[in-house]
């Protein structure tokens, strides 16, 4: 299932995880992987985020790993 498509369904279920905080940081993830704007938005995103609710471990390394995908990508554009 494609990422947004799974986004658009739980908003659907959800009206209100529209309007979240974590809603809104997932979206911001999705664009910087699609745009390629490489880790410095993506990092600015997670910090935003992280500097009103404090991320636990699991998550902290969830997105070091999309964040290193997302590195990935960017040098794979540059050979």
């Amino acid at each position: 299932m494609d990422t947004k498509q799974a986004l658009r369904r739980y908003e659907e279920l959800s009206p209100s995880f529209s309007e979240t905080r974590e809603c809104k940081l997932v979206k911001e993830i999705i664009t910087c992987l699609e745009e390629k704007n490489g880790p410095d938005r993506f990092t600015e995103a997670v910090k935003d985020y992280d500097k009103i609710s404090r991320l636990d471990g699991w998550h902290t390394e969830v997105l070091v790993k999309v964040k290193k995908h997302c590195e990935e990508d960017d040098e794979e554009d540059l050979t």
